[in-house]
């Protein structure tokens, strides 16, 4: 008769999707970034983070990133920024905003993790992924990187499928777009790494159809 150590060993050491889990990471990760948000004065004090809401409030002067500025980031992280203000009217908004987003992060490393190792291996690289990070507002330096990896992940696993791959393709490339209007070497990456995947992907194809023609021959 199997145990609850039985049960609870093949739960943890077994392949998982499960969308629960994952939510309870997303939350779990959420609230412990929002229990250690940096002193108020980091904000402030910090030339790269104070440069990012710097960005955000012009926006929300009435200037526009490309046309009354110029800055090496994208002008999705000047609007952000913004947004986070207009919804909050305080620093609130863009705390939230930088927690949310490393959270989703840690949640699809999970994800990812879990459907191809286990759920300890997923639990794991989570945990990794919260000691690897090196600073608050840098989000979507994380979170859209690998949503482009779970997005080719879900473009290989379509393929196999015999399923057409343009609707993914073209989810994959916004994907890729949007990271770019962030900060442009994500779309240099992003888009590097897709072409990579797709073409490795169709060498593969082509190689296992020249080896069943062989056979079959």
């Amino acid at each position: 008769m199997a145990t609850t150590a039985d049960i609870n060993s093949g739960i943890l050491f077994s392949k998982s999707s499960s969308l629960r889990v994952t939510v309870a990471v997303f939350v779990t990760a959420l609230v412990y970034l929002l229990l250690r948000v940096p002193a108020p004065e980091f904000f402030l004090e910090s030339d790269d983070q104070g440069y990012q809401m710097a960005l955000g409030m012009a926006v929300v002067t009435g200037r526009f990133p490309g046309f009354d500025f110029v800055s090496q980031y994208g002008p999705l992280v000047a609007f952000s920024s913004a947004l986070a203000y207009l919804l909050s009217g305080n620093l609130i908004g863009e705390i939230v905003l930088c927690a949310a987003g490393y959270a989703a992060a840690i949640a699809l490393v999970y994800r990812y993790l879990a459907r191809h190792a286990n759920m300890t291996i997923g639990l794991l690289g989570a945990v990794a992924t919260v000691i690897l990070f090196s600073r608050f507002y840098k989000w979507y330096y994380w979170l859209l990187p690998l949503a482009v990896l779970v997005l080719s992940d879900a473009y290989k696993q379509t393929r196999e499928s015999g399923a057409s791959p343009w609707r993914m393709l073209i989810g994959w490339g916004a994907l890729v777009g949007i990271s770019g209007l962030f900060r442009y070497d994500l779309l240099i990456e992003g888009a590097g790494f897709g072409g990579a995947i797709i073409a490795a992907h169709d060498l593969t194809d082509r190689k296992s159809t020249r080896l069943n023609s062989s056979h079959t021959d």
